[in-house]
């Protein structure tokens, strides 16, 4: 599990705050949870512009000071090119500011009639933090797995067109992918097997398992080379909203399925490790997915929450959670709110 609030010993916070009082019961908060720590207060855009450095943990920004503000403060963090967790703190922000905060890059926004979550809004802000990184350095290892290999891997939208190609593909071909990029796979198959290779794609995306296939494709000398392609269908929430494959020499098939396999449990593992509790459900509000994470926070057993349905949830009705999830699938947009509930397995949640 990766914890950046565990990992560090002690924590560098800047606070961007005029009033001494709450900077005070801000650092009682941080204490009361636990927090080893130093911090630096500053007032100004110039002692804020100063004090910014790649030393700093996390920031905890008052939304509106004299001649400054968190927005404010946000921007520079952003042109700054500095990676570090921004938490807005503010006496009257309203939901939809506090989320227009969230969208611009701040990792949380508390009420100060709220700070008691302080502590616990650090600790899932440096989390959040922690992850975003792994994210980062596994993306670039499977950007350098996928650009390093000899094999071909691409992608594909349900229409054929392709969506991207690794760096193999130039080699093998002698292509540019650039020039393939919103082209349809099928006008690189040679004529004698576009008919099958359509067949085969259409019935891929109709859910009928296509084992590996032998097709000719073109190359820019306009010879033909051989390749056996394996493809795999991602579906979100029941439709297919991608085709991956590796385009191989027979010689490389174990090598290539086995990236190939790696590629499509990326996304997992990260779920899987995630301190975040991570849950997903289906259209019908059944339990699709769980991490170990929502398992303890919710203080229940996998088997008892994978029976669950949240539209059957009394939590969800009195919680808001069940109005917030059937808009979010009526408008198909994303729901970022606060809310405070108790659990069907009787533990109390922010």
């Amino acid at each position: 599990m990766i914890n950046i609030s565990k990992m560090k010993k002690t924590l560098s916070i800047l606070i961007l705050e005029d009033n001494q009082s709450d900077v005070e019961l801000m650092l009682y908060e941080l204490k009361k949870t636990g927090f080893d720590f130093h911090y630096s207060v500053v007032v100004t855009e110039k002692e804020y512009r100063k004090a910014l450095s790649e030393n700093i943990n996390i920031i905890l920004a008052d939304y509106q000071l004299p001649n400054f503000d968190a927005p404010a403060a946000l921007t520079i963090l952003k042109e700054s090119s500095l990676d570090i967790p921004f938490i807005v703190i503010s006496g009257s922000v309203r939901d939809e500011t506090g989320v227009e905060m969230i969208k611009n890059g701040a990792t949380d926004y508390l009420l100060k009639d709220r700070l008691s979550r302080l502590g616990i809004a650090v600790r899932n802000s440096l989390d959040q933090h922690a992850l975003k990184l792994h994210l980062r350095k596994t993306e670039k290892h499977y950007r350098t797995l996928i650009d390093g290999t000899r094999d071909a891997i691409f992608s594909l939208s349900p229409d054929g067109v392709f969506l991207s190609l690794n760096k193999a593909f130039e080699e093998m071909t002698g292509w540019m992918a650039s020039e393939w990029i919103g082209k349809n796979f099928l006008t690189l198959i040679h004529p004698d097997e576009r008919m099958i290779a359509k067949e085969k794609f259409i019935q891929g995306i109709a859910g009928v398992n296509i084992p590996s296939t032998e097709y000719r494709i073109a190359t820019s000398s306009n010879v033909y080379i051989y390749v056996e392609v394996l493809t795999t269908y991602l579906k979100v929430k029941n439709k297919i909203e991608m085709v991956i494959g590796i385009a191989r020499d027979t010689t490389e098939r174990k090598k290539a399925e086995k990236q190939l396999a790696e590629l499509f449990k990326y996304n997992e593992t990260i779920i899987d490790h995630s301190p975040i509790g991570i849950i997903t459900y289906n259209e019908a509000g059944d339990v699709k997915t769980a991490n170990d994470a929502v398992i303890n926070m919710i203080g229940g057993t996998r088997e008892a929450l994978m029976k669950q349905n949240f539209r059957k949830m009394d939590s969800w009705k009195k919680s808001n959670l069940l109005k917030k999830a059937e808009e979010s699938l009526r408008t198909h947009q994303e729901q970022i709110f606060e809310s405070h509930l108790t659990t069907s397995f009787g533990r109390e949640l922010w």
